[in-house]
């Protein structure tokens, strides 16, 4: 493999307050305020809230006040079933929060002249990166230097490896699945 330099410190730099870097555009989870808000905040709940109301204010109205908690006993349902949901989203979220976090891989960029591991989100423009067998590759980008065969399935739907040489692009979420490039 022939040395390519990566960038410096400063233009590493330059790039971000320039705003260029990489955005990584995966959905984020809800908030927990947000997953009790918009299991509460339902127009069932709402409608049910509002139908037990009536029963009671018909109870009060005839005297029977009794006889209408009684038959309020719905909401108690509707209340356990809110309280259920709000702890499973709540739990979905913390197990994919953990997921994400296990995927989130350091990727190998020249820097300096000097290999360094950066997350996705310190990348910049024109960071030169280096990928081996495993690495998936994070952004779209063309080969420097180096051979690899890499595995796009996720766009064609395929278990097809794709042999990549210099000057070919590499599509971000596929994997190398042999060889090493510089991109």
């Amino acid at each position: 493999m022939e040395k390519i330099n990566g960038l410096s410190s400063q233009e590493v730099k330059m790039r971000i307050n320039k705003n260029l870097i990489n955005y990584v555009d995966e959905p984020k989870t809800k908030t927990i305020k947000e997953i009790v808000r918009s299991n509460v905040f339902t127009y069932f709940n709402f409608l049910n809230i509002l139908l037990g109301s009536l029963v009671i204010i018909s109870g009060l109205i005839s005297g029977r006040l009794l006889y209408s908690l009684k038959n309020c006993l719905f909401v108690g349902v509707i209340f356990t079933n809110t309280i259920i949901s709000i702890v499973e989203e709540i739990l979905a979220k913390k197990t994919i929060d953990k997921l994400n976090l296990v995927t989130d891989t350091k990727i190998s960029v020249i820097r300096d002249n000097n290999v360094k591991l950066v997350s996705r989100e310190e990348l910049v423009l024109d960071d030169v990166c280096i990928y081996n067998i495993g690495n998936q590759i994070v952004t779209d980008s063309v080969i420097l230097d180096g051979v690899v065969e890499v595995n796009e399935s996720f766009i064609t739907g395929e278990e097809k490896i794709i042999l990549k040489k210099k000057g070919d692009n590499l599509i971000s979420g596929s994997f190398v699945v042999s060889g090493k490039c510089t991109v």
